[in-house]
């Protein structure tokens, strides 16, 4: 589907105990419309927003910050042209994953403009998947749409994913059926799996340069996954504290994750600082980042995760000396063109204690 285009299909089915097929025959005996019918029931499905207005930040500031950066998700639930848009392209993504050769357009997305093409991506909507983000978060997270070549396609894309999330309906002719994301993320994986063991590589999911865990049972989807593929590396920033934090214990060794601090959100160091050591002592791979503004607070946050931790590392690609120094070492030895993340520097998809980025 060419976002660009806007051709609209019809939308992907709800998951439901019987075959499309069956329910659509069920809906004529009623008199009533089947397509009309089950495309009003999908919309109710997916206009509701997976994360409450009224959780965490609870600011009157906050909350509109967070209310602006869900517009473009929450205009495409409440549009039933768009939502088709996004439900089809979902499907069309399903399709390609679960498909015998790797599609054109895939889930996962090699690298981008910051991340090197080693790394795949999975993306959701920012803020509209973030059950509790900071203030901070909401005031300069570089993930919304506006700031993308294509904002309006951006957003469309990742709304599709977020559906791929909650599951799609495949087929016709009454041959539909439910797919669990596991499944659909999985199937992708083996053809990315083959490609880059032919290359030499190894398989390295960043998860969710944009949105979070919006659900324990979503969260359950990705640790299942990670199961699936041990070779592979999983990581993932989160500020999905309630959802995250008590599952420490059972993250699989391929899995890595960091909480996102902030000096507007530090105060929830002391309530995972517990949980986060006593999983490390497990041999889990857990960590923390700050976001460094460069006030006085700021400083203070970071004294402190630096006498915790014994460490605190600075991303080089958020200092522009330490970035220049590393792009023209790496020019110098000729070859492709790099990356700081992901072709220079692993850190965050090792084992990070505390890693600190300066407001880029």
């Amino acid at each position: 589907m060419d976002f660009a285009e806007g051709r609209v299909g019809a939308p992907a089915a709800p998951p439901s105990r019987f075959s499309l097929g069956e329910l659509r025959e069920a809906i004529r005996r009623l008199g009533r419309d089947p397509e009309e019918v089950l495309r009003r029931v999908w919309r109710r499905l997916a206009e509701a927003a997976p994360v409450d207005l009224r959780a965490e930040p609870d600011s009157p500031e906050a909350r509109r910050l967070k209310l602006e950066r869900m517009r473009p998700y929450l205009d495409i639930a409440q549009n039933r042209q768009l939502l088709e848009v996004a439900a089809r392209h979902a499907e069309k993504l399903a399709r390609g994953a679960l498909g015998p050769r790797k599609a054109r357009t895939t889930i996962l997305k090699p690298g981008n403009r910051k991340l090197s093409s080693k790394i795949l991506i999975f993306n959701l909507p920012d803020a509209f998947t973030c059950p509790t983000p900071s203030p901070g978060c909401l005031a300069f997270c570089y993930a919304k749409p506006a700031k993308t070549a294509s904002p309006k396609s951006t957003a469309l894309a990742r709304y599709a994913r977020y559906l791929l999330t909650r599951g799609v309906a495949l087929g016709e002719g009454g041959e539909e059926r439910f797919h669990r994301f596991a499944d659909i993320i999985s199937a992708e994986l083996r053809k990315w799996e083959r490609s880059r063991r032919r290359a030499g590589q190894p398989v390295v999911v960043r998860i969710h340069e944009s949105g979070d865990f919006y659900s324990p049972e979503y969260f359950e989807e990705w640790l299942e996954v990670a199961r699936r593929f041990p070779s592979a590396t999983f990581y993932a920033y989160t500020k999905a504290w309630d959802i995250v934090l008590p599952r420490l214990k059972e993250l699989p060794g391929n899995f890595v994750v960091i909480f996102s601090l902030d000096k507007t959100n530090f105060g929830k160091l002391r309530e995972a600082l517990p949980r986060v050591l006593e999983a490390r002592r497990l041999g889990k791979r857990v960590g923390f980042s700050y976001v460094d503004t460069h006030t006085e607070e700021d400083r203070r946050n970071l004294e402190e995760l630096g006498r915790i931790f014994g460490e605190v590392y600075e991303c080089p690609a958020t200092n522009p000396e330490k970035k220049r120094q590393l792009l023209e070492k790496a020019a110098a030895k000729g070859g492709k063109e790099v990356k700081i993340c992901g072709d220079i520097c692993n850190y965050c998809s090792t084992d990070p204690k505390v890693v600190k980025f300066n407001v880029h």
